[in-house]
C-alpha cells in the first residue's frame, strides 16, 4: 500500500511538472511541418517568387500576407535557384541571414532552409543552424544536418518573435531559404510526437525510480 501511495504521489507530481512545462514553454521548435501547422493559426507565406537571379537589396522589407518583416545579410542578399522556384540566399558564402522587424503579432516562423553553391544550385551535405529569439527572452536553436530543399524548421512562441538567424557551416556555401511561413500560435504550443515520446519516457523512468525507492523502504522496515 505504501509503495502505491509513493508511486501515485510521484507520478502526480511528475505529470504536474510535465503539463506545466508544455503549457508555459515560451519557445517551441519544430522539424515536422504538420506539427508546426497544428500549433499555429492565421499562417501566411512568402515564396520569394519574383526575386531576380541577381543582387537583392539588404536589408529588405518583405511581406507574407498581412505580416511584414525585415531580412538582411552582412554582405547582401541574392535571388538564387531556378526561375520557377526562386530562393532567398546570402550574397556572400558563409554569411548569416537574419529575419526580424516582424509586424502584425508574428508568434511563429517556419520554412525550408538549406545550402546553395556558386552556381545558385542546391548544395547537398550542408549543416544549417537556426537561432530564434522571442519577446519573453527565450532562445531556441535548431540544427539541420545534410539539409535538403525540403528540410523544414519552425519555431512557435507564446510571446512574439524578435528574430531568426540562419547560419551555414561551410565557407563555400550560401544560406538559402524558401517558402517562409509567418503565423500566430494556438492557445498552447503542441509538442512534436518525438518530444512527447521523450517526455513520456522520462515519466516512466521516474515511475521506476519511485517503485525502487518504495521497495527499499519496505525492505528496510521488515522485521
Amino acid at each position: 500500500m505504501r509503495s502505491n501511495r509513493y508511486l501515485t504521489r510521484g507520478l502526480a507530481a511528475a505529470a504536474l511538472v510535465l503539463g506545466s512545462g508544455i503549457a508555459h514553454a515560451a519557445l517551441t521548435a519544430y522539424t515536422n511541418p504538420s506539427s508546426f501547422a497544428a500549433a499555429t493559426t492565421l499562417a501566411a507565406s512568402d515564396s520569394f517568387s519574383g526575386l531576380p537571379n541577381d543582387n537583392v537589396a539588404s536589408p529588405a522589407t518583405r511581406a507574407a500576407g498581412a505580416y511584414q518583416y525585415t531580412v538582411n545579410a552582412p554582405g547582401g542578399l541574392f535571388g538564387s535557384g531556378p526561375d520557377a522556384d526562386r530562393w532567398l540566399s546570402s550574397k556572400l558564402s558563409g554569411d548569416r541571414i537574419t529575419f526580424n522587424g516582424f509586424s502584425g503579432g508574428v508568434q511563429a516562423i517556419g520554412g525550408l532552409f538549406f545550402g546553395s553553391d556558386f552556381n545558385d544550385d542546391f548544395l547537398p551535405g550542408q549543416t544549417v543552424t537556426l537561432t530564434a529569439l522571442d519577446s519573453l527572452g527565450a532562445t531556441s536553436v535548431q540544427t539541420l544536418s545534410n539539409a535538403t530543399t525540403t528540410s523544414f524548421a519552425g519555431f512557435a512562441s507564446t510571446g512574439t518573435l524578435v528574430s531568426l538567424a540562419v547560419d551555414i557551416g561551410a565557407r563555400n556555401a550560401f544560406v538559402s531559404v524558401d517558402d517562409l511561413v509567418l503565423a500566430q500560435t494556438q492557445v498552447a504550443a503542441i509538442p512534436e510526437p518525438e518530444t512527447a515520446a521523450l517526455l513520456l519516457a522520462g515519466l516512466g523512468a521516474l515511475a521506476a525510480r519511485v517503485r525502487q525507492r518504495a521497495s527499499r523502504r519496505a525492505a528496510s522496515n521488515r522485521p
